[in-house]
């Protein structure tokens, strides 16, 4: 796992006040960068972060590997704020291994991914009032997890922050969901620009299957690299963790500690639906896939 799960937490600087120089010259890093992501050109080391409910919803929709890459690759060249991305189907064809520009599956793959809707849930009122009264879950539909800047035009009005070329031209929008960026999901560049010889960690994911890249997804909106320094083991539906079978008594020593001898037996998870459709063997194919 320690090759493509690497996640990296965001580190916001603190706000400042920028001179006429320093803002000219943001000004002219931001064109060059866009210039380089709608090419496809890895940022270098840093790391990019996506919504939450965007997660929540591709595993909500079973989205297959190539949905994954490909929202994953867009989100990879969006600009500072996450949600306007350059990047082209050609980016997504590098990243994937994919060769195809016209109904091939990167174009299948925005199709549905523009289908795939996020959505929350908010406590409201019951409508009662006395002991009657209680608070339950509603549903709120927070609409598309991906756009393609005609229809977020159409639906918004916005005048998008296009580049200085046509290859700067902003062609999708990811919507944030209004979630602040520490709550959001992080990913290392290195999952979709790859790292020394290996070029292509998304093209191993997609070849590794959609229950491994839905297994990916997961395991990333989990990790929590501050407190357990990877994926964080406690919850439902984390995991996997090792069963050990004792093969002695415990012994009680100093300072309340306890010595507890055993041998490690058999691994054990607690099983999303939504990632292996259920199936034991599925999941762990995936987790043998992804290491």
């Amino acid at each position: 796992m320690a090759t493509i799960l690497n996640p990296t937490s965001p580190g916001d600087s603190p706000p400042f006040r920028e001179s006429t120089d320093h803002q000219r010259a943001s000004k002219a890093k931001e064109k060059q960068m866009t210039k380089q992501q709608a090419q496809g050109t890895p940022k270098g080391k840093g790391s990019f972060c996506v919504p939450q409910a965007a997660v929540e919803a591709l595993l909500d929709a079973q989205a297959n590997a190539y949905e994954i890459c490909t929202y994953l690759t867009l989100a990879k060249y969006t600009e500072e704020s996450g949600r306007y991305s350059p990047a082209s189907v050609s980016a997504v064809n590098k990243a994937t291994g994919a060769n195809k520009l016209k109904s091939g599956p990167v174009d299948r793959a925005i199709v549905r991914l523009k289908q795939i809707r996020a959505k929350t849930v908010k406590q409201v009122s019951n409508g009662y009032s006395g002991r009657s009264h209680a608070m339950v879950e509603q549903p709120v539909d927070l609409g598309p997890i991906l756009f393609d800047r005609d229809t977020w035009h159409q639906q918004t009005g916005e005048v998008l922050p296009d580049g200085p070329t046509p290859r700067g031209l902003v062609r999708y929008v990811l919507p944030d969901f209004c979630e602040e960026k520490d709550s959001r999901v992080w990913f290392g560049n290195n999952l979709v620009g790859g790292i020394g010889g290996f070029n292509q960690p998304l093209k191993a994911l997609k070849n590794a299957g959609d229950v491994a890249a839905r297994l990916l997804l997961a395991m990333y909106a989990v990790n929590d690299m501050e407190l357990w320094g990877g994926v964080c083991p406690i919850g439902s539906c984390h995991g996997p963790w090792r069963h050990y079978k004792p093969v002695a008594d415990d012994v009680n020593l100093h300072g309340r500690a306890r010595l507890i001898r055993a041998k490690a037996k058999s691994l054990v998870a607690s099983l999303d639906h939504r990632i292996s459709g259920g199936s034991a063997e599925a999941y762990w194919d995936a987790r043998h896939a992804l290491n």
